[in-house]
């Protein structure tokens, strides 16, 4: 029976359960002084932990947030460098490079890092590099969360249209068809995904042909000798 098969488990669970409550630390308050120095500052960095696992946080924080992550010997886990990928940045024409952030990998600017400039691009499921779209505002309001609502363009189908959308997606889904009053804002947001799209294809074609260049052995080194 399912019922005593639960409440076996659970009488004596919910005791230590109680027990853990008392008398155990949470590990994200627990602060391990290191040896290793901050590579930006020269700090000693601390061991923390939080939900992806032990990582090192400079000792100076929030004045300095470098963070470095660990591998599962404990050891520093090096981040990859930043990759060429042959694409101009939109906004200051320098290079546009890949890397891989908090939540997976991206593409940006070379400026990105010292903050002067904030271009970014992702990539999609095919691993195809696109603009981000910028959500036109409007003056009305979501119905469910009183947000502002924003004028975007559907991202399936082949007859893309612009409709109203919260601007609190995707915590709030809210979305409705554009009303003719805001038709105006629909035709400008419709320019800007002609534009990104236009420029999206131009780029995917730089791209491939960089990483395939990038893959090609070098022809100038000799062919080893067969024994």
């Amino acid at each position: 029976d399912w019922r005593t098969v639960l409440q076996e488990f659970y009488e004596p669970f919910s005791g230590d359960l109680a027990k853990a409550a008392q008398n155990m630390t949470s590990a994200k308050d627990q602060v391990e002084p290191t040896e290793v120095k901050c590579p930006s500052c020269g700090a000693p960095m601390e061991k923390r932990f939080n939900r992806f696992g032990f990582y090192l946080r400079c000792g100076r924080a929030p004045h300095c947030a470098t963070i470095l992550r660990l591998r599962s010997d404990g050891e520093v886990q090096e981040r990859p460098r930043p990759q060429p990928t042959g694409i101009k940045c939109d906004k200051c024409g320098k290079d546009v490079v890949k890397s891989v952030g908090r939540f997976g990998v991206f593409l940006h600017c070379v400026g990105y890092a010292a903050k002067e400039c904030d271009f970014t691009m992702r990539l999609n499921k095919e691993g195809h590099p696109v603009r981000k779209f910028r959500p036109l505002p409007t003056d009305r309001r979501c119905e469910k969360c009183s947000s502002s609502l924003v004028v975007r363009v559907t991202s399936r189908g082949k007859n893309r249209r612009p409709f109203l959308s919260c601007s609190k997606f995707p915590k709030c889904r809210q979305a409705q068809a554009l009303p003719p009053e805001l038709a105006a804002l629909g035709e400008q947001a419709m320019a800007q995904w002609r534009e990104n799209e236009g420029k999206n294809k131009r780029d995917l074609a730089v791209y491939r042909a960089h990483a395939a260049k990038e893959q090609k052995p070098d022809e100038t080194r000799p062919a080893p000798r067969r024994p």
